[in-house]
């Protein structure tokens, strides 16, 4: 069982985020696929694109680690249970605004992912039906091949299933997807953004 991550100091949000933003920068996405992750200039970039993620889920309530000690973790936001709180939406959309460099910088990276196509999430909204997302989930470099991805997933899976509604989730690296794949999740859609970078979508229930 996953432990809700309630209160950081700034150093604790500083070395997560780093640690989270590590993990990602350094995925081998193979020979033909890049990633979003080609998107993000340098790995500090990174690292404060993730630190975004992290106080959004830990003002909001919605992030959780694998236990105290911080192996892995996991942000959680739904349609209607485990949202993201207004005044945490408001920080988090300048924060966000300036990790990725400004806002033109920032609307020409949503504009490019935009172009994949409808995202899963924006489906299920239009179609007035409820949700639980897996926005983040990472686990570290010196903790992974242990079973903590499991043991996140499991997670989301319970929660999404006490909901009584399906779990979701999109990533960006083809060996990520078949994972996710072999957790559980079945790839609906593909999304094309660039020639080497595409989203999967995913979904559970």
């Amino acid at each position: 069982m996953a432990v809700q991550v309630k209160s950081l100091s700034t150093e604790q949000i500083d070395e997560i985020a780093r640690a989270i933003g590590d993990s990602f920068y350094d995925h081998d996405y193979g020979e033909k696929e890049k990633g979003i992750a080609k998107y993000i200039t340098d790995r500090e970039m990174m690292t404060q694109y993730m630190k975004v993620f992290v106080v959004a889920g830990m003002k909001s309530g919605t992030l959780y680690a694998t236990s105290k000690r911080g192996e892995g973790y996991i942000m959680l936001m739904g349609s209607k249970w485990e949202k993201i709180k207004v005044g945490a939406a408001i920080q988090m959309f300048k924060d966000m605004i300036k990790a990725l460099g400004g806002f033109k910088k920032s609307l020409e990276f949503l504009n490019t992912i935009k172009k994949g196509g409808v995202a899963l999430d924006d489906k299920l909204k239009k179609e007035k039906k409820n949700y639980l997302q897996v926005v983040m989930l990472v686990v570290r470099k010196e903790y992974q091949r242990q079973g903590y991805m499991r043991q996140l997933m499991e997670f989301a899976y319970e929660k999404a299933d006490t909901y009584g509604v399906p779990c979701i989730l999109d990533t960006d690296a083809k060996n990520k997807l078949d994972k996710y794949c072999h957790l559980g999740m079945e790839h609906v859609a593909t999304r094309k953004v660039a020639e080497d970078c595409y989203l999967y979508d995913l979904m559970r229930g």
